[in-house]
């Protein structure tokens, strides 16, 4: 079969308005498919605009500074919240930390054993007063 080459029957601004159209029923038969999420993307982005035009142009910059003063004041229970009633998922932070501490686990093994080390009879039993504890002997 020969091959056709395209460029010897279509000039550029034909093969222009040919991508162009291609190009808007694409998008049309995306915005079909997923108009709540456009629309809702729309809406951001025009309510981005309008807030960041009452602030002259500065709503970023004022977001940023809020979201330091919020996390500079976040309680360390705040910061490292875990999963669980009302809470779907563990705070990044948490996240952040129970990574390095499983990466670091030799490191943290080894100041548990440290500490063990200098704990008392009092110490211990005062540990495991509040527990739950079963000694199978």
């Amino acid at each position: 079969m020969p091959e056709i080459n395209f460029e010897d029957y279509l000039t550029d601004a034909q093969r222009q308005e040919i991508i162009e159209c291609e190009f808007r029923e694409y998008a049309k038969g995306r915005a079909k498919e997923d108009y709540e999420r456009v629309a809702t993307n729309g809406a951001y982005q025009i309510v981005w605009e309008y807030l960041d035009k009452q602030h002259d142009g500065n709503l970023e910059k004022i977001i940023k500074k809020k979201a330091e003063d919020v996390v500079s004041n976040l309680s360390s229970f705040d910061v490292f919240r875990v999963r669980g009633i009302g809470e779907p998922k563990n705070s990044v932070a948490r996240e952040v930390l129970d990574k390095a501490i499983r990466a670091n686990s030799d490191l943290v093994e080894e100041r548990v054993k440290s500490l063990i080390k200098d704990l008392s009879r009092v110490d211990i039993w005062e540990l495991l007063e509040d527990r739950d504890v079963t000694f199978n002997g």
